[in-house]
């Protein structure tokens, strides 16, 4: 319409100015001008809507046939290794299909919808990391990117299932949905891992390059049958309880090469049993003097070894089974008797011997930076005041059903909190010695015992499980949950009242497999954990973050 009006409007302006311009009239040139003016106003008023389509990369062939077979299997001691994928299920496609419109509304004119269509790929698959079994995996590259890191992501944020090789390890779920049961093998004493919806988008729309840094067999020290309590000396050598052969094996602490056996000497007249008293369990390091004492469960003895001759100096008697032990701020060494609900305190200077009564069966011993001593009684922990001998505190752990005997104490200098291990119950849990409240998760077969790196600044705990085969790596973190309360306002109104709020809690972020009994553990300052094997003669060693 506007066409037509403006283009007799135009004819008219240009017959009333006459005249010609290159022969053609000006009544003939106000019509084409006013006629294109109008075509551009009807295209703007009475446009027709238009619609752009858009469509991103699309694989051709979604089978996947990467498994390189007949390749050699590598047996693992550590450090980067690439891996080979074993299976794959197809590539599941993934169609997202997104519209935009601009244009048209109130301005009139017509309007342009955009649609978009994208494709995601994704994949499952099973890949080889090598002969197993091995300790663990710390770190996963795609190509040259790094993925996961079991110290900064954590091991629930990892991105696949892991498998470490043991020959009683279950086919995977995953591989079983696609493939059906009992149609799976286990891959036992094979290192895998399986990767569960993966994204190939970022790759170029294949499966990535995977490397793997692992941590194959733990590095170990030997020592004797069986291996019990292990500390560390004022000079940073290593000592390790033989409780079976009743010696102590030091060791110089980067290669673990044997420096002396403790009670392995002529006058022992035995080729196998040592010359200390019988079932040598725990000891710890007098930092005044250097001497290491061993508690002797057997015989009711604490021997006192000395580093510069490597030889027992003396032979304390102490009463029954005396199990766990320590050395104070004050010049003192004191040793836990669950059977005689006692502790005996042993001074430095001369070795005089007394006793305190406790009742609950103490049995694991800590100490706090304050020079104040914690012991765990049964379905409590005790603090306990060294100068005077007296009780400060009873906490009770046993709130909930079945939580007892914590045989593993240890404190946390960097979150500042009292950590133990709970056999009984398979938990795990703190203390905040101010205002003493609980936090705790179960974390696998009986935690056994517990020990901090004190210059760890992500406040790493390393608790073992005695029958689980396990070192688990535990940080203190926080959760945030959800409190519903009725408010009453009068005159009968209740209205509930919702709000957040914000507790302690323990993350568990990284485990690795050990032999069999991991027991006590000893952490050096540059972060290494070292951990009795109780049904072998060695220790293992275990990096942290």
């Amino acid at each position: 319409m506007a066409v037509l009006a403006l283009g007799v409007v135009g004819a008219a302006i240009g017959a009333s100015i006459g005249g010609t311009v290159l022969g053609v009239s000006a009544a003939a040139i106000g019509g084409m001008i006013g006629s294109t003016i109008g075509g551009l106003i009807d295209r703007q008023l009475f446009a027709s809507n238009q619609t752009v389509a858009q469509e991103g990369q699309r694989m051709g062939d979604t089978s996947v046939q990467v498994s390189t077979y007949g390749k050699m299997m590598p047996i693992i001691y550590g450090g980067r290794i690439s891996g080979n994928v074993i299976w794959a299920a197809p590539i599941r496609e993934d169609v997202v299909t997104t519209s935009q419109t601009q244009g048209g509304g109130k301005g009139g004119g017509g309007s342009v919808t955009t649609t978009t269509t994208s494709y995601h790929y994704y994949a499952d698959i099973a890949i080889s990391m090598g002969e197993g079994p091995i300790s663990g995996v710390r770190r996963i590259w795609a190509d040259s990117n790094l993925v996961w890191d079991v110290f900064e992501h954590g091991k629930d944020e990892a991105p696949g299932t892991f498998y470490l090789g043991l020959p009683d390890q279950d086919p995977d779920a995953t591989i079983t949905g696609h493939e059906g049961n009992g149609e799976v093998p286990a891959y036992r004493d094979q290192a895998v891992v399986v990767i569960e919806d993966f994204h190939l988008n970022v790759y170029g729309l294949r499966i990535p390059n995977f490397t793997f840094e692992l941590i194959g067999r733990l590095s170990a020290g030997w020592g004797e049958d069986n291996a019990g309590g292990i500390t560390l000396g004022s000079t940073g050598d290593i000592f390790m309880v033989s409780n079976l052969q009743r010696t102590v094996t030091r060791f110089e602490p980067s290669q673990f090469r044997p420096k002396a056996v403790i009670g392995r000497d002529a006058g022992s007249g035995d080729s196998y049993i040592g010359s200390l008293k019988a079932q040598p369990w725990r000891l710890a390091c007098e930092p005044s003097t250097g001497h290491i004492f061993v508690t002797c469960l057997a015989d009711g003895y604490v021997q006192r070894i000395d580093p510069a001759t490597n030889s027992v100096v003396a032979t304390i008697a102490v009463g029954i089974y005396p199990h766990e032990i320590i050395a104070d701020d004050y010049g003192h060494v004191w040793v836990t008797h669950p059977w005689l609900d006692q502790l005996t305190r042993i001074t430095v200077s001369n070795n005089a011997v007394a006793t305190f009564p406790m009742a609950g069966e103490p049995y694991a011993i800590a100490k706090h930076p304050d020079g104040k001593l914690w012991i765990s009684c049964s379905t409590e922990i005790v603090r306990f005041n060294p100068t005077n001998q007296e009780e400060m505190a009873r906490i009770n752990i046993a709130t909930g059903a079945g939580k007892y005997f914590p045989c593993g104490l240890a404190y946390n200098p960097v979150d500042q909190r009292i950590w133990f291990a709970v056999s009984g119950s398979d938990v795990v849990g703190i203390v905040n010695p101010s205002g003493y409240a609980l936090s705790w998760r179960n974390s696998g077969t009986w935690p056994a015992y517990a020990a901090a790196n004190a210059s760890d600044d992500k406040g790493t705990v390393f608790v073992s499980l005695l029958y689980g085969n396990r070192v688990k790596l535990l940080r203190r973190s926080y959760r945030t949950r959800t409190v519903t309360e009725n408010v009453h306002y009068g005159d009968g109104i209740v209205m509930p009242h919702s709000y957040e709020v914000t507790e302690e809690d323990l993350e568990e972020f990284a485990e690795f497999k050990t032999e069999v009994w991991p027991g006590p553990m000893a952490v050096t300052a540059d972060g290494r954990c070292f951990v009795s094997n109780m049904n072998r003669p060695f220790f293992q060693e275990i990096e942290g973050p």
